[in-house]
């Protein structure tokens, strides 16, 4: 039962994996550069250059979740490619070929604390 407990209080506080899609479209990285520009062009106090993401390393993220057994880990990679399974057959069925395109629209500030 010991055992069983070290697993509930890791649960609640330890992240294991990060799962994202990177952006590198030309146009989104151009586009989240001008957003950036504007952003600093209002002069908001306490906005700097630090509160945005290199655009290097700019990404959607799909989760941040926790695997802590083998059962789970093999469960979130049959879950992954149960996806890919549904992509590939909607680019089958609609002749898709090449990058999908995302839309992503509206913003989001990760913090802690709202009114910083």
């Amino acid at each position: 039962m010991e055992g069983n407990k070290n697993i509930v209080g890791q649960r609640k506080h330890k992240l294991t994996h990060f799962l994202s899609i990177p952006i590198t479209d030309p146009d989104d990285v151009k586009n989240f550069k001008e957003f950036t520009i504007q952003v600093h062009e209002m002069n908001n106090p306490g906005v700097t250059k630090w509160h945005f993401q290199k655009t290097c390393k700019l990404h959607l993220t799909l989760g941040v979740p926790s695997f802590f057994t083998d059962d789970e880990k093999q469960s979130a990679i049959q879950t992954l490619q149960e996806c890919k399974e549904i992509v590939d057959s909607v680019r089958l069925r609609f002749n898709i070929s090449g990058d999908l395109k995302i839309k992503i629209s509206g913003i989001k500030c990760m913090n802690d604390n709202p009114s910083k």
